[in-house]
Protein backbone atom coordinates (compact mmCIF):
# COMPACT_ATOMS: atom_id res chain seq x y z
CA UNK A 1 0.00 0.00 0.00
CA UNK A 2 1.20 3.58 -0.66
CA UNK A 3 2.68 6.21 2.06
CA UNK A 4 -0.76 7.42 2.07
CA UNK A 5 -3.79 5.76 0.19
CA UNK A 6 -6.06 9.54 0.23
CA UNK A 7 -2.88 10.97 -1.51
CA UNK A 8 -3.76 8.11 -4.05
CA UNK A 9 -7.05 8.54 -4.36
CA UNK A 10 -7.16 12.30 -4.66
CA UNK A 11 -4.49 12.34 -7.58
CA UNK A 12 -7.11 10.13 -9.02
CA UNK A 13 -10.24 11.45 -8.60
CA UNK A 14 -8.52 15.40 -8.98
CA UNK A 15 -7.45 14.05 -12.68
CA UNK A 16 -10.81 12.11 -13.58
CA UNK A 17 -13.24 13.95 -12.39
CA UNK A 18 -16.32 12.07 -11.94
CA UNK A 19 -18.80 13.50 -14.80
CA UNK A 20 -16.00 12.72 -17.08
CA UNK A 21 -15.33 9.05 -16.22
CA UNK A 22 -18.13 7.16 -16.66
CA UNK A 23 -16.51 4.64 -19.19
CA UNK A 24 -18.19 1.46 -17.33
CA UNK A 25 -16.77 -2.12 -17.09
CA UNK A 26 -18.87 -4.98 -16.76
CA UNK A 27 -19.02 -7.49 -14.00
CA UNK A 28 -20.43 -11.20 -14.64
CA UNK A 29 -21.70 -13.67 -12.50
CA UNK A 30 -21.22 -17.07 -13.55
CA UNK A 31 -18.10 -18.05 -14.60
CA UNK A 32 -16.93 -21.97 -15.89
CA UNK A 33 -13.31 -23.32 -15.21
CA UNK A 34 -11.78 -24.09 -18.94
CA UNK A 35 -8.05 -25.78 -19.35
CA UNK A 36 -6.13 -24.61 -22.21
CA UNK A 37 -2.45 -23.51 -22.63
CA UNK A 38 -1.24 -20.04 -22.82
CA UNK A 39 0.48 -17.99 -24.91
CA UNK A 40 3.69 -19.75 -25.00
CA UNK A 41 1.74 -22.84 -25.02
CA UNK A 42 2.00 -24.33 -21.31
CA UNK A 43 -0.85 -25.48 -19.24
CA UNK A 44 -3.25 -22.87 -18.21
CA UNK A 45 -6.67 -22.31 -16.55
CA UNK A 46 -9.33 -19.67 -17.27
CA UNK A 47 -12.19 -18.59 -16.26
CA UNK A 48 -14.67 -17.51 -18.85
CA UNK A 49 -18.22 -16.75 -18.14
CA UNK A 50 -20.49 -17.47 -20.94
CA UNK A 51 -23.16 -15.86 -23.06
CA UNK A 52 -26.42 -16.11 -21.54
CA UNK A 53 -28.94 -14.21 -23.77
CA UNK A 54 -32.19 -12.98 -21.39
CA UNK A 55 -35.34 -14.64 -23.82
CA UNK A 56 -37.51 -12.14 -24.77
CA UNK A 57 -41.07 -11.62 -22.74
CA UNK A 58 -43.52 -14.47 -24.18
CA UNK A 59 -46.12 -13.08 -26.92
CA UNK A 60 -43.36 -9.71 -27.71
CA UNK A 61 -42.31 -10.29 -31.32
CA UNK A 62 -38.82 -9.13 -31.93
CA UNK A 63 -38.05 -6.17 -33.87
CA UNK A 64 -35.43 -5.35 -36.12
CA UNK A 65 -32.31 -4.30 -34.84
CA UNK A 66 -32.86 -6.07 -31.39
CA UNK A 67 -30.21 -7.54 -30.16
CA UNK A 68 -29.79 -10.20 -27.27
CA UNK A 69 -29.25 -9.31 -23.22
CA UNK A 70 -26.58 -10.96 -21.38
CA UNK A 71 -28.86 -12.85 -18.38
CA UNK A 72 -25.49 -13.24 -16.56
CA UNK A 73 -24.44 -9.62 -16.13
CA UNK A 74 -24.01 -8.84 -12.99
CA UNK A 75 -23.29 -5.26 -13.10
CA UNK A 76 -22.05 -2.18 -14.85
CA UNK A 77 -19.64 0.00 -12.96
CA UNK A 78 -17.43 2.83 -13.77
CA UNK A 79 -13.80 1.86 -12.03
CA UNK A 80 -11.92 5.33 -12.64
CA UNK A 81 -15.32 7.12 -10.62
CA UNK A 82 -16.21 3.99 -8.27
CA UNK A 83 -13.18 2.47 -7.32
CA UNK A 84 -10.60 5.38 -7.41
CA UNK A 85 -8.18 2.85 -5.29
CA UNK A 86 -8.74 -0.13 -7.36
CA UNK A 87 -5.04 -0.21 -8.15
CA UNK A 88 -4.18 -0.53 -5.02
CA UNK A 89 -6.90 -3.27 -3.85
CA UNK A 90 -5.33 -5.53 -6.40
CA UNK A 91 -1.59 -4.92 -6.08
CA UNK A 92 -2.10 -5.51 -2.78
CA UNK A 93 -3.22 -9.53 -3.54
CA UNK A 94 0.64 -9.90 -3.66
CA UNK A 95 0.63 -9.72 0.11
CA UNK A 96 -0.87 -12.92 0.23
CA UNK A 97 2.39 -14.18 -0.65
CA UNK A 98 2.84 -18.06 -2.76
CA UNK A 99 -0.81 -19.80 -3.61
CA UNK A 100 -1.68 -22.99 -4.62
CA UNK A 101 -3.37 -23.69 -8.14
CA UNK A 102 -6.32 -23.86 -6.18
CA UNK A 103 -5.88 -20.94 -4.24
CA UNK A 104 -4.67 -18.36 -6.68
CA UNK A 105 -7.84 -19.24 -8.32
CA UNK A 106 -10.25 -18.45 -5.88
CA UNK A 107 -8.52 -15.12 -5.48
CA UNK A 108 -8.96 -14.89 -9.12
CA UNK A 109 -12.88 -15.57 -9.45
CA UNK A 110 -13.53 -13.18 -6.31
CA UNK A 111 -11.74 -10.46 -7.98
CA UNK A 112 -13.64 -11.21 -11.59
CA UNK A 113 -17.22 -11.60 -9.88
CA UNK A 114 -16.70 -8.45 -7.92
CA UNK A 115 -14.76 -6.25 -10.19
CA UNK A 116 -14.36 -7.79 -13.33
CA UNK A 117 -11.70 -10.05 -15.79
CA UNK A 118 -8.66 -7.77 -16.36
CA UNK A 119 -9.52 -7.67 -20.45
CA UNK A 120 -6.28 -9.15 -20.78
CA UNK A 121 -7.41 -12.10 -22.88
CA UNK A 122 -9.69 -9.69 -25.21
CA UNK A 123 -12.70 -7.75 -25.24
CA UNK A 124 -16.07 -7.83 -27.41
CA UNK A 125 -18.60 -5.31 -28.24
CA UNK A 126 -21.37 -6.10 -26.26
CA UNK A 127 -24.62 -6.91 -28.36
CA UNK A 128 -26.93 -3.92 -28.07
CA UNK A 129 -26.73 -2.50 -31.46
CA UNK A 130 -25.31 0.91 -29.86
CA UNK A 131 -22.29 2.46 -30.62
CA UNK A 132 -21.50 3.76 -27.61
CA UNK A 133 -21.91 0.21 -25.99
CA UNK A 134 -18.99 -0.64 -23.24
CA UNK A 135 -16.30 -3.25 -24.10
CA UNK A 136 -16.77 -6.64 -22.24
CA UNK A 137 -14.08 -9.09 -21.30
CA UNK A 138 -15.38 -12.46 -20.66
CA UNK A 139 -11.93 -14.85 -19.89
CA UNK A 140 -9.38 -14.40 -17.59
CA UNK A 141 -6.31 -16.36 -17.63
CA UNK A 142 -4.67 -17.84 -13.90
CA UNK A 143 -1.21 -17.36 -15.37
CA UNK A 144 -1.84 -14.13 -16.88
CA UNK A 145 -3.88 -12.82 -13.63
CA UNK A 146 -0.67 -13.58 -11.45
CA UNK A 147 1.66 -12.07 -13.33
CA UNK A 148 -0.42 -8.62 -13.66
CA UNK A 149 -0.77 -9.11 -9.78
CA UNK A 150 3.31 -9.13 -9.75
CA UNK A 151 3.76 -6.73 -11.94
CA UNK A 152 1.43 -4.08 -9.87
CA UNK A 153 2.97 -4.83 -6.92
CA UNK A 154 6.50 -4.09 -8.47
CA UNK A 155 5.76 -1.09 -9.45
CA UNK A 156 3.95 0.10 -6.31
CA UNK A 157 6.71 -1.03 -4.12
CA UNK A 158 9.50 0.29 -6.04
CA UNK A 159 7.81 3.79 -6.85
CA UNK A 160 6.97 3.77 -3.66
CA UNK A 161 10.94 3.01 -2.75
CA UNK A 162 12.13 5.35 -4.80
CA UNK A 163 9.89 8.30 -3.67
CA UNK A 164 10.36 7.78 0.37
CA UNK A 165 10.42 10.91 2.85
CA UNK A 166 13.99 11.32 3.69
CA UNK A 167 15.78 9.50 0.75
CA UNK A 168 14.90 6.27 -1.27
CA UNK A 169 14.30 3.18 0.18
CA UNK A 170 17.38 1.04 -0.03
CA UNK A 171 16.20 -1.97 1.42
CA UNK A 172 13.17 -2.28 -0.76
CA UNK A 173 15.36 -1.61 -3.70
CA UNK A 174 17.93 -4.63 -3.36
CA UNK A 175 14.43 -6.95 -2.74
CA UNK A 176 13.89 -6.27 -6.34
CA UNK A 177 17.98 -6.64 -7.23
CA UNK A 178 18.60 -3.46 -8.39
CA UNK A 179 22.17 -3.92 -8.86
CA UNK A 180 23.56 -0.51 -9.47
CA UNK A 181 26.16 0.73 -7.30
CA UNK A 182 24.89 4.16 -5.38
CA UNK A 183 21.45 4.71 -3.77
CA UNK A 184 21.02 7.58 -6.68
CA UNK A 185 21.31 5.18 -9.42
CA UNK A 186 18.98 2.23 -7.51
CA UNK A 187 16.27 5.03 -7.46
CA UNK A 188 16.89 6.57 -11.28
CA UNK A 189 16.52 2.61 -12.32
CA UNK A 190 13.25 2.11 -10.17
CA UNK A 191 11.94 5.59 -11.05
CA UNK A 192 12.83 4.65 -14.82
CA UNK A 193 11.29 1.07 -14.60
CA UNK A 194 8.17 2.03 -13.25
CA UNK A 195 7.69 4.88 -15.69
CA UNK A 196 8.31 2.28 -18.60
CA UNK A 197 6.03 -0.36 -16.93
CA UNK A 198 2.73 2.03 -16.23
CA UNK A 199 3.49 4.16 -19.54
CA UNK A 200 3.06 1.23 -21.79
CA UNK A 201 -0.34 0.06 -20.14
CA UNK A 202 -1.62 3.61 -20.22
CA UNK A 203 -0.70 3.71 -24.13
CA UNK A 204 -2.08 0.79 -24.86
CA UNK A 205 -5.07 0.81 -23.40
CA UNK A 206 -6.65 3.93 -22.54
CA UNK A 207 -7.50 7.34 -24.58
CA UNK A 208 -8.73 10.86 -24.04
CA UNK A 209 -12.37 11.00 -24.65
CA UNK A 210 -14.28 14.44 -25.98
CA UNK A 211 -17.29 15.23 -23.69
CA UNK A 212 -19.97 18.18 -25.12
CA UNK A 213 -20.96 20.42 -22.15
CA UNK A 214 -24.05 21.90 -22.35
CA UNK A 215 -26.16 23.36 -20.07
CA UNK A 216 -28.60 20.76 -18.83
CA UNK A 217 -25.26 18.50 -18.18
CA UNK A 218 -22.54 16.23 -19.95
CA UNK A 219 -23.03 13.87 -22.77
CA UNK A 220 -20.95 11.26 -24.27
CA UNK A 221 -20.48 12.60 -27.82
CA UNK A 222 -20.36 15.70 -29.45
CA UNK A 223 -23.82 15.40 -31.24
CA UNK A 224 -25.91 18.04 -31.03
CA UNK A 225 -29.39 17.72 -29.31
CA UNK A 226 -33.03 19.33 -29.32
CA UNK A 227 -33.10 21.32 -26.15
CA UNK A 228 -29.73 21.45 -25.11
CA UNK A 229 -26.93 24.37 -25.58
CA UNK A 230 -23.40 23.59 -26.61
CA UNK A 231 -21.45 26.26 -24.30
CA UNK A 232 -17.71 24.06 -25.24
CA UNK A 233 -15.81 20.73 -24.82
CA UNK A 234 -14.47 19.01 -22.17
CA UNK A 235 -11.72 15.88 -21.97
CA UNK A 236 -11.98 12.94 -19.94
CA UNK A 237 -10.33 9.34 -19.86
CA UNK A 238 -11.60 5.86 -21.55
CA UNK A 239 -9.96 2.93 -21.58
CA UNK A 240 -10.01 -0.99 -23.72
CA UNK A 241 -9.20 -3.17 -20.33
CA UNK A 242 -9.65 -2.85 -16.66
CA UNK A 243 -5.73 -3.72 -15.80
CA UNK A 244 -5.53 -0.13 -18.15
CA UNK A 245 -7.76 1.26 -16.19
CA UNK A 246 -6.08 0.96 -13.34
CA UNK A 247 -2.75 1.82 -14.60
CA UNK A 248 -4.03 5.47 -15.78
CA UNK A 249 -4.85 5.65 -11.63
CA UNK A 250 -0.97 5.14 -11.02
CA UNK A 251 -0.08 7.07 -13.43
CA UNK A 252 -2.66 10.21 -12.27
CA UNK A 253 -0.99 8.96 -8.68
CA UNK A 254 2.52 9.55 -9.60
CA UNK A 255 1.81 12.81 -11.57
CA UNK A 256 -0.27 14.56 -9.01
CA UNK A 257 -3.62 13.99 -11.25
CA UNK A 258 -1.85 15.14 -13.97
CA UNK A 259 -1.52 18.81 -13.23
CA UNK A 260 1.78 19.49 -11.99
CA UNK A 261 3.82 18.20 -8.69
CA UNK A 262 2.20 17.39 -5.36
CA UNK A 263 3.80 18.89 -2.27
CA UNK A 264 6.56 16.64 -1.20
CA UNK A 265 5.21 16.77 2.49
CA UNK A 266 3.07 13.75 3.36
CA UNK A 267 -0.25 14.33 3.69
CA UNK A 268 -0.49 17.57 1.50
CA UNK A 269 -2.60 17.56 -0.98
CA UNK A 270 -1.71 21.03 -2.60
CA UNK A 271 0.33 21.21 -6.24
CA UNK A 272 3.89 23.23 -6.68
CA UNK A 273 3.46 26.20 -8.68
CA UNK A 274 6.17 27.06 -11.02
CA UNK A 275 6.02 30.53 -12.48
CA UNK A 276 7.97 32.22 -15.90
CA UNK A 277 10.18 34.80 -14.66
CA UNK A 278 8.85 38.86 -15.28
CA UNK A 279 11.18 41.77 -16.12
CA UNK A 280 10.68 44.79 -13.31
CA UNK A 281 8.32 46.63 -16.04
CA UNK A 282 5.79 44.15 -16.56
CA UNK A 283 5.56 43.67 -12.12
CA UNK A 284 4.89 47.18 -12.21
CA UNK A 285 7.76 48.28 -10.55
CA UNK A 286 10.08 51.34 -11.37
CA UNK A 287 12.91 50.66 -13.97
CA UNK A 288 16.40 49.63 -12.43
CA UNK A 289 14.50 47.24 -9.58
CA UNK A 290 14.75 43.55 -10.20
CA UNK A 291 12.35 41.70 -11.89
CA UNK A 292 10.60 38.29 -10.85
CA UNK A 293 12.80 35.71 -11.10
CA UNK A 294 11.50 31.97 -12.64
CA UNK A 295 10.64 29.48 -10.11
CA UNK A 296 12.95 26.99 -9.63
CA UNK A 297 12.40 23.60 -11.75
CA UNK A 298 14.11 21.82 -8.58
CA UNK A 299 11.05 23.43 -6.65
CA UNK A 300 9.14 20.50 -4.25
CA UNK A 301 6.97 22.19 -1.89
CA UNK A 302 3.98 24.19 -1.89
CA UNK A 303 4.70 26.84 0.79
CA UNK A 304 7.60 27.88 2.65
CA UNK A 305 6.04 26.27 6.36
CA UNK A 306 5.84 22.80 4.20
CA UNK A 307 9.44 23.00 3.04
CA UNK A 308 10.73 24.52 7.31
CA UNK A 309 8.30 21.20 8.19
CA UNK A 310 10.29 18.99 6.03
CA UNK A 311 13.59 20.21 7.41
CA UNK A 312 12.30 19.33 10.82
CA UNK A 313 11.64 15.94 9.85
CA UNK A 314 13.80 14.78 7.78
CA UNK A 315 16.93 17.22 7.66
CA UNK A 316 20.12 17.46 8.35
CA UNK A 317 19.95 19.67 11.11
CA UNK A 318 20.55 18.06 14.99
CA UNK A 319 16.76 18.77 15.77
CA UNK A 320 15.98 16.47 12.71
CA UNK A 321 17.85 13.94 13.68
CA UNK A 322 17.27 13.58 17.74
CA UNK A 323 13.20 13.83 16.16
CA UNK A 324 13.90 10.82 13.69
CA UNK A 325 15.83 8.79 16.33
CA UNK A 326 13.02 9.51 18.89
CA UNK A 327 10.20 8.47 16.23
CA UNK A 328 12.31 4.71 15.26
CA UNK A 329 12.88 4.09 19.29
CA UNK A 330 8.92 4.45 19.76
CA UNK A 331 8.56 2.47 17.02
CA UNK A 332 10.72 -0.42 17.81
Amino acid sequence: MPRNKDIFVYAGTKGTRKELAGTAWPVFGDFEVEHGKDALGNEDMFLCAPFRPLLPEPGRPLAFGDFPQDDGLKRLYAPLRDVPDLFLRFADHARKGRLSRDEALAVMREWVTTYGVLGIEGVDLLRTGSRSAYRQGRRESLTAFVEAVKEAARCLQLYEAATAPGGPDEEVLDRYRVSDESLQQKREWALTFVGAIVGAHVSADCRPMLYRTVQEGKDGGAVARHGQESVGFEWGWGFESLLGAMYLQMMLYMTGGGEGRLCKRPDCYRLVTFEPSQPAEDTGMRKGVRGKYRTRKDKEFCSKACAQWWSDNYGDSEKARQKRERERKKNS
